[in-house]
């Protein structure tokens, strides 16, 4: 019995031993020293931005923005997409965005962009509500325009259940 205990005992302590030496070889134990060397600016106001899409050539980013905050306090919550200018001026404009059926909430979440025959699309995940995933979701296609969002298609379908993350098959 004290021989199978000893036996136990030294196969604990070389297991634990080992993995240390192994999460020690894996780097589990060094430190780390944080070093952030950029400046912070802000670009103007907008209540939570959720997700971006960049037009490199362009040097403009839109971004879908949605104040939660307001929706979880009751208040009437409020989507839109900005534009902001990458090109050194930082401007934020808020899209003018038409077409929209005044019965659908406009909530965007993910947003990505396509040119397609040479004309610049946005695909906006949008939310029919802020706090009740059951409301639905819909998918809005936009036709990209200096500072106007032309909606020129809207899908949607009870098959769209909790949607996050996607990538436009075009």
């Amino acid at each position: 019995m004290r021989r199978w205990l000893l036996i136990g005992t030294a196969v604990i302590a070389l297991s634990g031993v080992g993995g240390a030496a192994l999460m020690s070889s894996m780097g589990a134990f060094n430190s780390i020293t944080t070093q952030y060397d950029a400046a912070c600016t802000s670009v103007g106001d907008m209540a939570g931005p959720e997700d971006l899409a960049i037009d490199y050539d362009a040097g403009v980013a839109f971004i879908s923005s949605l104040d939660r905050r307001a929706g979880m306090a009751g208040d009437i919550a409020t989507g839109a997409i900005h534009r902001l200018d990458l090109n050194g001026s930082n401007s934020l404009t808020e899209m003018n965005v038409t077409g929209l059926d005044a019965a659908v909430p406009f909530l965007p979440h993910g947003v990505d962009l396509k040119t397609i025959g040479g004309t610049q699309y946005l695909f906006a995940l949008n939310h029919r509500s802020a706090t009740d995933p059951a409301a639905g979701h819909d998918i809005f296609v936009f036709e990209v325009r200096e500072n106007t969002l032309d909606l020129v298609e809207h899908y949607q379908n009870s098959g769209i259940r909790s949607p996050t993350i996607w990538q436009p098959l075009i």
